[in-house]
């Protein structure tokens, strides 16, 4: 099983945590609340630029999204 951990990040360094999704599209409409919340609810956006690396995408240089597997144990925490 795998779970999308979602990261705004900062130009300046900083990250803020947005969220753990169960899908990719749960992490990308999270994605979505998040940038209405820092660009204005007006906000937007049909495409947007991705950059994808082992192990993770970076979307519209301010997200990063990082694809991991979850065990058994590590679910019972959560």
């Amino acid at each position: 099983m795998s779970v999308y951990t979602v990261f705004f990040t900062e130009t300046y360094g900083d990250y803020g945590l947005v969220g753990v999704y169960s899908t990719k599209a749960k992490a990308e409409q999270g994605i979505e609340e998040a940038m209405k919340l820092y660009h204005g609810s007006d906000y937007e956006e049909t495409t947007w630029d991705r950059e994808i690396s082992d192990g993770y995408e970076r979307i519209e240089d301010e997200y990063l999204v990082i694809e991991s597997d979850l065990d058994k144990e590590a679910h019972i925490l959560l």
